[in-house]
């Protein structure tokens, strides 16, 4: 939420608050919100608004001040089936949902309403993440899609030959005018590409450093990738030179 306060979703369906004393170099609990009565799978935070989307197919957008009591600001109703994940647009009152049941929505957090980006009911979308117009999916079958919010029909990318097993975890972001797309999967690997045709320019790098699915990525300073998996090993490897890795 902020360099102090982290938002949590856990199995017992409940949103931890925490704060990180610098002094003892540990967080500290300061609210538990139990308004979910299933796993709470996502939780996205903008400042004092906190998203949590839940297996009981259910979104929350909390509340979270430090001078009046934590609360549901509202209800977002529309998914049949588990909620996978949430995100925020950037400099906006609206965010992504996706979920088991093939749906991906977008919110808007004053009016409560939706559009849909995407509609599979034969593919559930695990994760999403945003850059500007942007939207990347990670789907149950493996596919990894980017859709722009503008034009939402057909997707800008698909990709259904990278990963063999689920998708997990996806990221987009623009770097030097191109979109760079990391994926990671139940397969082991982890994927990053950019959407270029300059084949000079032209990414494309499948890490295979994990021996357990990959769960959870994240971008590192430029040409590098944060990787964390059921192995218990958070990788630090890069794409841009031959592979090197820190666990």
């Amino acid at each position: 939420m902020d360099q102090s306060t982290f938002a949590a979703g856990t199995d017992d369906g409940t949103v931890e608050i925490y704060r990180f004393n610098p002094d003892e170099i540990k967080l500290k609990l300061t609210t538990t919100l139990d308004q979910h009565d299933r796993i709470v799978s996502s939780v996205a935070a903008k400042q004092e608004n906190v998203l949590s989307a839940s297996h009981d197919g259910l979104i929350h957008l909390w509340s979270i001040s430090s001078s009046t009591p934590s609360c549901v600001k509202a209800t977002f109703r529309q998914h049949h089936d588990v909620v996978q994940d949430v995100c925020w647009f950037d400099q906006e009152e609206s965010f992504v949902s996706v979920g088991r049941d093939g749906q991906g929505l977008i919110w808007d957090t004053r009016t409560q309403s939706k559009s849909s980006f995407m509609n599979d009911n034969s593919d559930g979308i695990l994760c999403a993440k945003v850059c500007n117009n942007f939207i990347a999916v990670g789907m149950e079958s493996g596919r990894v899609e980017i859709r722009d919010r503008r034009s939402t029909k057909i997707p800008i990318y698909a990709d259904v030959s990278s990963h063999r097993l689920p998708v997990s975890s996806v990221l987009i972001i623009m770097r030097e005018e191109t979109l760079l797309v990391a994926s990671a999967s139940d397969d082991t690997s982890v994927r990053v590409r950019t959407m270029i045709e300059k084949d000079e320019k032209k990414i494309d790098f499948t890490y295979k450093g994990h021996n357990d699915y990959v769960r959870a990525l994240e971008f590192g300073p430029p040409g590098c990738v944060f990787s964390g998996g059921r192995d218990q090993l958070l990788h630090c490897w890069t794409y841009l030179l031959p592979v090197a890795v820190t666990k």
